[in-house]
């Protein structure tokens, strides 16, 4: 079965480490949409005492802005590629002294959206990932990730809205059926699994015209 993106081949990554770089890979506008979610989950309610699981974290694009506001070993990340991972935190971790803040067990390369830390969760952040994937892998996530997240516990992710094929900033062109995908509100709503409530937010300020979501952990 054919992967629905190329982040999902990890040898594909460790050759682009090699030319694009850690940065590179994850999109680029690392000053711009780093701080950009660190500042919108700040103010949705994120206080320095959370605790906050990034899905799909890549080199820690957000992880070195929420691992500075945080509370020591407060933040965590899980993302599939385990040298994407490793790269984030060699670079941007390891030499600084955010290293005394974020374990390096704290961060988790899995094929399916495990969270192994042993702890529940306040916050979740999903930034360009669900743009990769088709909807059933939106579902299975939050499937899987349920257990680890507290009553109340809410989680943003974003994603592309829109049917058919549309031409976005910085000439990106979405599709339905391919990556980058798009969605729309009533079918993100419809495949949102029972335990979660959705609720559509738009427009946060992302420069390239992503959408943001949030889902509530239902009791």
């Amino acid at each position: 079965m054919q992967s629905p993106n190329r982040y999902m081949n990890e040898s594909i990554t460790r050759q682009r480490l090699t030319t694009e770089g850690h940065r590179g890979i994850v999109g680029g506008m690392w000053d711009v949409i780093g701080p950009l979610q660190r500042d919108f989950l700040v103010q949705q309610g994120l206080a320095p005492g959370d605790r906050v699981l990034d899905v799909g974290c890549g080199a820690l694009r957000a992880g070195v802005h929420l691992t500075d506001y945080l509370e020591p070993a407060r933040y965590y990340g899980i993302d599939i590629s385990a040298s994407l991972l490793e790269a984030g935190y060699e670079h941007e971790i390891a030499p600084t002294p955010l290293a005394d803040k974020l374990p390096r067990s704290h961060l988790h390369a899995t094929p399916d959206f495990e969270a192994p830390f042993g702890v529940m969760f306040d916050f979740g952040l999903a930034t360009s990932l669900f743009t990769h994937l088709p909807i059933d892998y939106y579902s299975h996530s939050l499937e899987t990730l349920a257990p680890v997240f507290r009553t109340g516990a809410r989680f943003f992710a974003t994603v592309f809205e829109g049917s058919g094929v549309v031409n976005r900033p910085d000439g990106i062109i979405t599709y339905d059926d391919r990556d980058p995908f798009h969605f729309r509100q009533s079918n993100l709503q419809a495949a949102t699994p029972g335990g979660w409530a959705f609720k559509w937010i738009g427009e946060w300020g992302h420069p390239r015209g992503q959408m943001m979501i949030e889902l509530t952990r239902l009791g």
